[in-house]
Parts: C-alpha cells; structure tokens; sequence
C-alpha cells in the first residue's frame, strides 16, 4: 500500500489491523502484531538478549557468551564464523560473506527506510560520507530515486 514498514508508525500498524480484520479474528490479529514488532526491532532484540546474559560488568561487552563457566566476549571474527556456517548448512554459499557486509547491509537498510545521512553515518559509525559508497540500490529503488 506505500506505507513505509520499517520504522512502522502507530498510524500504519493502526491500517495493517484493519486490514487483518476483515479475514481475521481478533486473537490472531494480535499475533500477526506481535511478529510485526519482535523481529524488526534491533533495540528490542538487544534488550531480549541482554536478558538471557548475566554478567557482573556493566560496562563490559555487550555480547558475550558462556564457555566452560567463565564469560566471554564475542568477537567478531566469532559472529561471522558462526554466520557462516548457519548460511552454509542452509546451503548459501558463504565466500562473499565477510564483516563488512554487515555494514553495507546496515548501510543499504537504513537508506532504504529513509534514515537521513546525518543518522545513517551515526549508526555506522562513519566520520565521512563514504557510507555512500557501500549502499546498493536495486532497479526499482534506482527508478524511484529518478522519478
């Protein structure tokens, strides 16, 4: 319908349940809002994640995991090999997949939804406009961006 869906507004979330009511009863509606809200947010997600990891240093790593007893941190090297091997018993080939992808992927993201440049080089981390370079537009973004 045109709405953006990522951040969804109140208003949009309000249209999407009117929308699920004319073939839906209200108890699945509620479901169908509930997913809409889980996995989309990525402070939401960190917050559900901080829950489940107990740690005594507040002003430690943010991701850690447990090994033999003892907390570590999770490097990054760690994350993507686990990524990678997700992808790879999905059986998605992985010789692309690097940490960086995840800033292009982040980069491309916050593009599409609309963020401003000024939010998108916070949120990376970037001091420069070179997050620009990292950005991938499909044909039909190509084409609204033209029009």
């Amino acid at each position: 319908f045109g709405y953006p869906a990522i951040p969804a507004s109140t208003q949009t979330l309000c249209r999407y349940a009117a929308f699920l009511s004319k073939s839906l009863k209200f108890n699945s509606i509620k479901q169908y809002l509930n997913i809409v809200r889980h996995p989309l947010c990525p402070v939401q997600a960190l917050f559900n994640a901080a829950q489940h990891v107990i740690t005594s240093d507040i002003n430690g790593p943010a991701f850690v995991y447990r090994h033999n007893g003892q907390i570590r941190p999770l490097t990054s090297e760690q994350f993507i090999d686990r990524v990678k091997e997700c992808l790879r018993l999905a059986g998605i080939d992985t010789s692309d997949i690097a940490s960086h992808s995840f800033r292009r992927g982040g980069a491309t993201f916050c593009f599409k939804i609309g963020l401003s440049p000024d939010a998108i080089k916070l949120l990376g981390d970037w001091r420069s406009h070179c997050y620009q370079n990292y950005i991938s537009n499909d044909v039909t973004t190509r084409y609204t961006i033209i029009q």
